[in-house]
């Protein structure tokens, strides 16, 4: 580009060669102005984008706190930027044994042994229970 403003200030005639000379000297420092400038913009744009990880979140929404024996109940994840979820159920020594997680955004579980119950949700920012982890508890009765 220096060569091109270079040869432009060589060849053309007629105009004030001072003029002409601080065109060229102002139009070099303005190149190398925008070089650096889109340089920095980048090196910025890289930077903010790379620090825009988002933090994972983990929220239970139930739609009942206390249930009759033999009934159902659901339970919807509310996290933010989950990928992966892991629900746990605890209950009484009575009760069957939670043996599975799942991985559902929304669960539905029949329960019929009375007592009070504790649900966890495990919140992962990676797939298969990896990364960041977050969690929630919630409380329900069987009655």
């Amino acid at each position: 580009m220096n060569k091109i403003l270079l040869k432009n200030f060589m060849t053309k005639k007629g105009e004030n060669l001072t003029k002409r000379l601080i065109y060229y000297i102002f139009g070099v420092y303005l190149i190398k102005v925008m070089k650096k400038t889109v340089l920095f913009l980048g090196l910025l744009s890289i930077t903010i984008l790379s620090s825009c990880k988002k933090k994972v979140t983990s929220c239970i929404e139930m739609d009942n706190s206390s249930i009759s024996a033999g009934q159902s109940i659901n339970f919807t994840s509310c996290s933010e930027n989950a990928l992966s979820l892991d629900w746990n159920i605890t209950g009484p020594s009575t009760a069957p044994e939670n043996s599975k997680g799942w991985s559902d955004k929304i669960i539905t579980v029949p329960l019929t042994v009375p007592g009070s119950y504790t649900i966890t949700l495990d919140s992962y920012s990676k797939f298969s229970f990896q990364g960041d982890k977050a969690s929630s508890t919630a409380s329900f009765n069987v009655n």
